[in-house]
């Protein structure tokens, strides 16, 4: 209960605190998009709170990853984007990153994507996310919720090391995987975490 609790007050905060809304116009322009707008900026580094919508570039990805880390984003929604992979070491040491909503669009997160994300409380599997690389949220130590989807197929070795994860929740039936008492198994019984 008290972890539900948690989750929730964790989502209050993301919903209801000041943030900042970007539309990403064009793919590939996200960073001279708000670049050029110093008012834009100056909202991101104070709020904290960041929302992106629209589709990006594999560069627009990695400009909000530097602005993350950067400007001490905690909590950066990019659910209304689309956008297929978080590359690798992409989030990698985001120090101040509470929370993070992918888009359904998000396929892979490759290795050591969110290692040491040290603050990061809770991750959602993407509906369409298939494979999460090795060492992935290595050392995210505040890492407590877990949800995986159906479509996951793939967890490479240590990504979850190093987490107190206390709950895991699948969605839908899985083939590959299987929790019990908040431990993640694969189909063959080797605990992943």
């Amino acid at each position: 209960m008290r972890l539900l609790f948690s989750f929730l007050l964790l989502l209050t905060c993301l919903f209801s605190t000041a943030q900042t809304m970007v539309y990403n116009l064009e793919p590939g322009r996200l960073t001279q998009q708000i670049g050029s707008d110093s008012a834009m900026l100056k909202s991101i580094a104070d709020g904290r709170h960041l929302r992106v919508k629209g589709t990006l570039a594999k560069e627009d990805v990695h400009y909000i990853a530097a602005l993350a880390r950067q400007h001490h984003i905690k909590h950066l929604d990019l659910s209304k984007t689309q956008f297929r992979e978080i590359g690798f070491g992409l989030f990698e040491n985001c120090d101040s990153l509470c929370s993070i909503a992918l888009p359904a669009t998000v396929r892979t997160i490759a290795k050591n994507a969110f290692k040491d994300c040290i603050r990061l409380e809770a991750f959602c599997c993407p509906k369409s996310l298939t494979s999460i690389g090795s060492c992935a949220f290595y050392g995210c130590k505040s890492l407590q919720l877990i949800e995986i989807n159906n479509k996951l197929s793939w967890i490479g070795k240590d990504a979850f090391a190093g987490c107190r994860v206390q709950k895991t929740k699948l969605k839908g039936k899985n083939k590959d995987f299987f929790t019990e008492n908040s431990h993640l198994f694969t189909k063959n019984k080797v605990l992943i975490y």
